[in-house]
């Protein structure tokens, strides 16, 4: 039975009272099954998030995007600095499309020196997450223990991204290189 078709059975007037008692299987079913909601366990992406930056400041950086640099908009910062993974600088490299899997983070400071960390931010390439989106992860991270404080198909992160980005990738600074 399809999504639409259950859903219009379930909240037919006449199975309404009889159905109150099942809202909660339902709700639950409906977003663990993607129908509602992104379609992807946001803890299970977030836990994964974690995982994949434990290392990022060995990670590469874009060719002319190394060590802090002023922020365009100021958005995570007055300064920056941006890690990419090895999928995310392949991809920029070759011009391709970043990959599921591929990991952007970025670091924000006060001042050029980077002496304190403002904030934290990443986004990792998820494939069929977000498709309004652009597929990506969005996470604001723990500095400290790099655990996502908050993350998600996050409106706020990719109507900021895609009003900045010219090629559509989610990806603000790869239009400037």
């Amino acid at each position: 039975m399809s999504p639409t078709i259950l859903l219009s059975a379930v909240l037919s007037p006449s199975n309404l009272r009889a159905n109150t008692l099942r809202t909660g299987i339902l709700t639950a079913g409906i977003l663990g099954s993607g129908i509602l909601g992104c379609g992807a366990d946001d803890d299970a992406l977030a836990a994964d998030l974690t995982d994949a930056v434990a290392d990022y400041a060995s990670w590469g950086q874009a060719s002319g995007l190394e060590g802090i640099f002023t922020s365009a908009d100021g958005t995570h910062g007055p300064h920056v600095q941006i890690w990419g993974d090895t999928a995310a600088l392949d991809a920029l490299s070759s011009g391709g499309a970043f990959p599921d899997g591929a990991v952007w983070i970025k670091e924000g400071y006060s001042d050029d020196t980077g002496a304190t960390v403002s904030g934290l931010t990443a986004m990792m390439k998820v494939d069929g997450y977000d498709e309004a989106g652009g597929d990506w992860y969005w996470a604001s991270l723990d500095p400290d223990t790099l655990e996502v404080k908050s993350g998600g198909a996050m409106d706020s992160c990719y109507g900021c991204h895609q009003s900045m980005d010219t090629d559509g990738d989610g990806v603000v600074f790869d239009d400037v290189l």
